[in-house]
């Protein structure tokens, strides 16, 4: 795993994907290498989705493009699947 600064906006983010369930997929390296040898490199690229990881693989960095950021691809299946659960907006 890649280690973080923590701040408040990213603990917002935090809060509000795990409120709402969501789920954040993210590439097992860094996306961003800084030109200052002050900081670390980090992984400022990453998706939130909702119960979508189960059908995708994890992201990968694209390293075709000379620069301090690179992008990143995250394949998503085209299989759909059959769900015969009923859901209710009452519990």
């Amino acid at each position: 795993t890649l280690e973080g600064v923590t701040n408040p906006r990213g603990r917002m983010l935090h809060d509000q994907i795990y409120q709402r369930r969501l789920e954040i997929s993210h590439p097992l390296e860094p996306t961003y290498y800084p030109q200052c040898a002050l900081y670390s490199p980090g992984v400022l690229d990453f998706f939130i989705c909702k119960e979508l990881l189960h059908l995708s693989n994890t992201p990968r960095v694209v390293h075709e493009m000379s620069s301090d950021h690179y992008s990143v691809l995250l394949e998503i299946s085209t299989n759909i699947l059959n769900n015969t659960g009923r859901y209710s907006l009452l519990k």
